[in-house]
């Protein structure tokens, strides 16, 4: 009984693992530095494995991703330090993806039920977002693409805040909510 309930999650995530590595292939990186990152909580409860948990200093901006729906996430998050003359259009490059230090084995996939956080620097001119996610099923299938995300520094949050994406949904019904500050 346990191996079939293995099995599937294990099938999962060689699926969604092989596909990130192929689209890494292509160009991953990002133009922020990150710190934490444990690999998911794994219960949509703040992450106390190894991620940084502490929020940011004032320096600095924690995201933390919360996946509360029923498939496996993509978090297809993107972040930036630079001057961005479009960011709805611009900030989403290849240059700007992060999946390191987000998720299973820092490949930007959250599990079901679980989360995530990263901390980097903030500046000025930061802008981060989400494309919306991708939210795929056991079979590594791709069920749904969220909405996008948009946020920039002075305009949605300050330095030193936290901002929660959250990815919702089940059953083929999946969002992903507008971003939550938290100015802790």
């Amino acid at each position: 009984m346990i191996s079939t309930i293995i099995t599937p999650r294990r099938s999962v995530w060689t699926a969604l693992i092989s596909i990130l590595a192929a689209a890494c292939m292509v160009g991953c990186g990002g133009a922020v530095a990150v710190t934490g990152g444990g690999g998911g909580g794994g219960d949509a409860e703040p992450d106390n494995d190894g991620g940084s948990g502490g929020g940011a200093g004032q320096d600095e901006i924690s995201v933390r991703f919360i996946n509360d729906s029923d498939a496996a996430i993509d978090t297809q998050f993107y972040a930036t330090n630079d001057v961005l003359d479009d960011p709805g259009e611009d900030l989403f490059q290849p240059q700007y993806h992060i999946e390191a230090d987000i998720g299973v084995a820092g490949s930007g996939l959250l599990d079901v039920d679980a989360d995530d956080e990263i901390t980097f620097p903030c500046s000025d001119n930061t802008v981060i977002g989400t494309e919306g996610g991708e939210y795929y099923d056991s079979s590594g299938a791709l069920l749904a693409t969220g909405q996008r995300r948009i946020l920039s520094v002075g305009d949605n949050f300050d330095c030193g805040n936290t901002i929660i994406f959250a990815y919702i949904g089940s059953n083929g019904e999946y969002t992903t909510e507008p971003p939550v500050v938290d100015s802790r």
